[in-house]
């Protein structure tokens, strides 16, 4: 399975994930996948926990799907969406999979 196919499944199933990316090890509840207006897939996530080169967790943060080494779909999932998650954002131009913000 692709890193792509696994970003979507964990996205669907609202499963949290681990993942490294620029050399840092990120614990992240994954809440969208899209593709940017320049082209690149990036993932759109609230990281909880984890390193980063930018921004401490926690909060939100874009990770580019080419920087991606591997990712850890957890069997713990994750309930309601945090504030300031909206999906039909102008910032991500083309959604491939994303949280619905109602749990079912």
């Amino acid at each position: 399975m692709s890193i792509e196919q696994q970003l979507i499944l964990a996205i669907k199933n609202r499963r949290k994930i681990t993942l490294v990316s620029g050399g840092c090890n990120r614990k992240i509840e994954p809440y969208l996948l899209y593709r940017s207006s320049n082209g690149q897939i990036l993932l759109n996530g609230w990281q909880y926990d984890g390193e980063s080169n930018s921004t401490p967790p926690p909060d939100w943060i874009n990770v580019r799907l080419d920087s991606i080494e591997w990712v850890k779909i957890k069997e713990k999932t994750f309930g309601t969406t945090k504030q300031g998650y909206n999906p039909q954002s102008k910032a991500f131009k083309t959604v491939i999979a994303f949280v619905d913000q109602v749990l079912k």
